[in-house]
């Protein structure tokens, strides 16, 4: 019996000590997986950390501003630090789009909103004189080729910047029984304007306004 126990002793030994280098054979084989997981992780960070370091030559491009009012941009910049051409630009056309649905939509909250009580004053009232009038007005924004800065004023209490907009619009309207009055459904207008907006110094919390609108 006791004979047994110590073969089945010498047995189990044997058998753990193959166990031990088989596993760490294949082990050895097999790369640190942990460590490939945190190498991805990195990778995946790098262009992350890329994209979002502030680029100077590129948010503040020909592409948004023209380049000789770079010098202003750093007179916003010590009263709005956030400031940077390619954001403005980037809310600018979502104004001018919104503004457009606007009107043609009848929003007088929007458009009051968005602009300065002088420009939505006059934008209401003709949103007003189309309804007493049984007028539908129809403003399709089909693509904005260009909205580039074209004018920058610092003062003591406010700025504003001045944006220029190349747009393409059908522009049209109808009556009630869809008659066409003035305009066409098939036609695209080339539209060039200067859109001029707004913000006062002391309230960095507060939205551009709308202020005026200029053709081009």
């Amino acid at each position: 019996m006791l004979i047994d126990i110590i073969i089945f002793a010498a047995l189990a030994i044997f058998l753990f000590i193959k166990l031990k280098g088989v596993l760490g054979n294949e082990y050895e084989d097999v790369p640190n997986t942990a460590s490939n997981e945190n190498k991805r992780k990195i990778k995946q960070v790098d262009p992350i950390i890329e994209e979002t370091t502030i680029d100077l030559s590129e948010i503040n491009s020909k592409n948004y501003i023209d380049q000789e009012l770079l010098g202003q941009i750093k007179e916003i910049s010590h009263i709005f630090p956030n400031f940077n051409a390619k954001s403005f630009i980037g809310a600018t056309k979502k104004v001018f789009e919104i503004m457009l649905n606007s009107f043609a939509t009848k929003d007088e909250v929007s458009i009051s909103t968005l602009a300065s009580k002088e420009i939505s004053s006059r934008l209401i009232k003709s949103i007003q004189e189309s309804i007493s009038q049984n007028i539908k007005i129809v403003n399709i924004l089909v693509a904005i080729d260009q909205a580039i800065i074209k004018k920058i004023v610092v003062s003591n209490n406010k700025v504003n910047i001045s944006v220029f907009f190349e747009s393409q619009q059908i522009n049209y309207t109808e009556s009630v029984e869809g008659k066409i009055l003035e305009g066409s459904k098939g036609d695209i207008n080339k539209i060039s304007e200067i859109w001029e907006f707004e913000k006062a110094n002391e309230d960095a919390n507060s939205q551009w306004k709308l202020i005026s609108i200029v053709n081009s």
